[in-house]
């Protein structure tokens, strides 16, 4: 699931849809390993004007296994996990939870 924030539709269609394309490249060589191995792979992209909101109406209306939770720089990071919303994720997601940092 890929949340691309979008608080009160500051961004426009193009804008967005090149995140989502953006999206779907950047986790494409993933997701293919993970088919590979015979591992069903879904990614989910969605328009949110919050990140915690949109991860949690998705994963209450559907039935994951795992979810990945990425964080983009060691700052969102530590303010990710220092803030309610890695509380609420865990508090109120029924997947199963991997949190990590991208190199990137």
């Amino acid at each position: 699931m890929r949340c691309i924030k979008n608080p009160k539709g500051r961004f426009g269609k193009e804008e967005i849809q090149k995140a989502f394309v953006e999206t779907k490249n950047y986790y494409s060589q993933f997701i293919n390993q993970l088919k590979e191995m015979g591992i069903d792979t879904d990614l989910r992209i969605r328009e949110c004007e919050h990140a915690t909101d949109g991860i949690l109406d998705e994963t209450m209306a559907s039935n994951y296994d795992l979810l990945f939770v990425k964080a983009k720089t060691q700052n969102t990071l530590k303010e990710f996990l220092m803030g309610n919303e890695v509380e609420d994720i865990l508090r109120r997601t029924p997947s199963n939870l991997l949190f990590w940092r991208s190199r990137e």
